[in-house]
């Protein structure tokens, strides 16, 4: 039990500040709607897409994770991820040695954009790696995902140093 009058009042105050932050909180200060899909695993074919997700129109924060296993015991292979979502895409490049005991032949590829999609826009988001068939032939995943959230207000893209500051 609080015996100091000014530690009850110090704790009270505090209250009501933390009440006033949470009641000004309005539900459409945050993202409004969260889309997903997964793929367990699977073969990798170079090229076509491992993932691939539609969603309505809008701006959108689009996140994408792939678990890479170069299983090919004759080469090395450098592979190339990329998640693209309309003419927004991030790419990330990995060289993996082949499969065997002590060697680093797996991956995780995170990979994230910004992009605004149109109403009209056919293009999905699409997840999707590359390499040189000639390095391997046996190149597989575990678990690939995209994550997209719909967000509201403004978006800036700018080559840095970018001046954001007049949104």
């Amino acid at each position: 039990m609080l015996t100091n009058v000014a530690t009850r009042h110090f704790f009270a105050s505090a209250l009501a500040a933390v009440a006033i932050v949470l009641t000004s909180i309005h539900p459409s200060d945050a993202a409004n709607d969260v889309f997903s899909t997964l793929r367990d695993s699977g073969s990798i074919v170079s090229g076509e897409p491992v993932v691939t997700l539609r969603v309505p129109g809008g701006l959108y924060a689009i996140f994408g994770k792939i678990n890479i296993d170069q299983d090919d015991t004759t080469e090395w292979v450098t592979v190339v991820c990329r998640l693209r979502a309309a003419l927004d895409n991030d790419r990330d490049v990995i060289r993996l040695q082949r499969s065997g005991p002590f060697a680093v032949d797996n991956a995780t590829i995170r990979l994230q954009l910004v992009s605004v999609l149109f109403v009209d826009d056919t293009n999905p988001i699409e997840l999707s790696c590359t390499f040189e068939s000639s390095e391997s032939s046996l190149l597989s995943f575990r678990s690939a995902k995209i994550s997209a959230i719909r967000l509201d207000g403004n978006r800036c893209k700018k080559p840095s140093p970018a001046d954001c500051m007049s949104f």
